[in-house]
C-alpha cells in the first residue's frame, strides 16, 4: 500500500514477450476486461520446487524411520511448506505445523530509530526522497536569496555528453551559497546539518561525514540534461555501496533540497534506481538516453521535499529542462569519515 513508487507495471502490447527472473517480486493486477496471457516458468535441471515428487521410490528402510528422521529424508518430495524440526543442542522435536524456521544471531534494533520501509527503498533504490521537509517561510527566504543575488549566477557548459535527447544550454548555478551577504546565508546554512537529514546520513554512511560542496542549480527554459554519470562499474572506492552486519556503507551522498514543485513534463532528476549493485558497464545509448529501455526513472518531487542518493554508486543525472519556470534546487555534497 506504501510502495506505489516502487511497483512499475509493464505495458505489453499484442505479440511482445516479458521475460523476469523467478526472484523478481512480481505479481499481477485484477483484470478490467477479457485478456489472454500464456504463461511459461522454466527451470534449471538443477532446480526441483517444493513438493515435486520424486520418481524413485522411497527405500524400504525410511519405513523405519522415526517421524524426525523421516522429515530430513523426504524420499517423497515436500509440500510447499516443509515440516520444522527444532532442537536445544540435545533434543529434537518436530513441530505439528510444517513452515519455516531460521534462527538469525542479529535481532533488530528498536533504538536504531531507522524507518523499516525507507531502509527498503534506500538499500533497492540508491536514493530516497524525504516530503516536506522545507515549509513555506523557508522556501520562501531561499528562493529570495537567489534572485537578490542572481548576478553571481554563472552559466556553465553544455553537460549533455553529445545526447541529442538531452542537449541545450549552459547550466546556470550559483556557488558560495554561505558566503551570500545577510540574510540571504541562512536559508542555506540551515540545509548544512539539518536533522532530518543528519539523522538518515547516520544510519546511510556512519558518523563523522563532512560536508564537500554545494550549488544551487538555477536551470532556464531549453537548459541541457546531464548526460547520465556515476554507478558501481567500474568499481571505485568511492563508488562502493556495502551492507553488513545490518548496516549499510557508502563513501559520498548528494542531498538536494527542492526549492519548485517538478514533474516529468519540466525535466530535472533522473536516475537508474539499483544501478548501485549493477556489474556491468553502463552503454552508451543509456548514458545519453537515447535508448532507455525503460531504466531511467524521472523523481517527481513538491517544493520543500529532500531527495538524498548515492553520488557515486547511482547512476544519475537529468532532463533537459522544458519548464517556463525556472528550475531551483540546492544540491550539497557529503562525504563519509573514510574519505574526509
Amino acid at each position: 500500500d506504501e510502495a506505489g513508487d516502487l511497483i512499475e507495471q509493464v505495458v505489453l502490447h499484442t505479440g511482445d514477450v516479458f521475460i523476469c527472473v523467478e526472484g523478481l517480486l512480481h505479481g499481477r493486477r485484477p483484470w478490467r476486461e477479457e485478456r489472454r496471457l500464456i504463461a511459461f516458468t522454466y527451470a534449471s535441471d538443477k532446480a526441483q520446487r517444493p513438493g515435486q515428487a520424486q520418481e524413485d521410490p522411497p527405500p524400504a528402510w525410511v519405513s523405519e524411520l522415526s517421524p524426525e528422521q523421516r522429515a530430513v529424508v523426504a524420499p517423497q518430495g515436500r509440500p510447499y511448506a516443509p515440516p520444522i524440526l527444532e532442537s536445544d543442542g540435545d533434543t529434537v522435536s518436530l513441530r505439528e505445523e510444517p513452515g519455516v524456521f531460521h534462527p538469525s544471531i542479529y535481532v533488530r534494533n528498536p533504538d536504531s530509530e531507522i524507518d523499516g520501509q525507507e531502509f527498503y527503498h534506500w538499500d533497492l533504490c540508491g536514493h530516497l526522497v524525504l516530503k516536506g521537509v522545507m515549509d513555506a517561510e523557508w522556501l520562501k527566504a531561499t528562493n529570495e536569496a537567489i534572485d537578490q543575488n542572481a548576478d553571481l549566477i554563472e552559466v556553465g557548459g553544455d553537460a549533455a555528453k553529445g545526447s541529442t535527447v538531452l542537449a541545450g544550454t549552459g547550466v546556470p548555478s550559483l556557488k558560495g551559497l554561505f558566503d551570500l551577504p545577510e540574510p540571504h546565508a541562512e536559508p542555506f546554512r540551515r540545509m548544512l546539518a539539518h536533522p532530518a537529514v543528519v539523522h538518515r546520513l547516520n544510519w546511510m554512511m556512519g558518523s563523522g561525514f563532512m560536508f564537500r560542496n554545494a550549488r544551487a542549480i538555477c536551470s532556464v527554459k531549453g537548459t541541457s540534461g546531464h548526460g547520465l554519470h556515476s554507478g558501481s562499474n567500474p568499481a571505485r572506492p568511492v563508488g562502493t555501496y556495502v551492507v553488513q552486519n545490518g548496516r549499510t556503507y557508502c563513501e559520498a551522498i548528494n542531498v538536494a533540497w527542492q526549492l519548485r514543485d517538478v514533474t516529468e513534463a519540466d525535466g530535472g532528476f533522473v536516475c537508474i534506481p539499483g544501478s548501485h549493485k549493477a556489474r556491468y558497464p553502463i552503454t552508451r545509448n543509456t548514458i545519453t538516453c537515447d535508448q532507455t529501455m525503460g531504466l531511467v526513472k524521472h523523481v517527481e518531487m513538491a517544493a520543500g521535499d529532500v531527495a538524498i542518493f548515492l553520488a557515486a554508486a547511482q547512476t544519475h543525472g537529468a532532463y533537459p529542462w522544458r519548464s517556463d519556470i525556472d528550475r531551483r534546487v540546492v544540491l550539497m555534497g557529503y562525504v563519509s569519515r573514510n574519505i574526509a
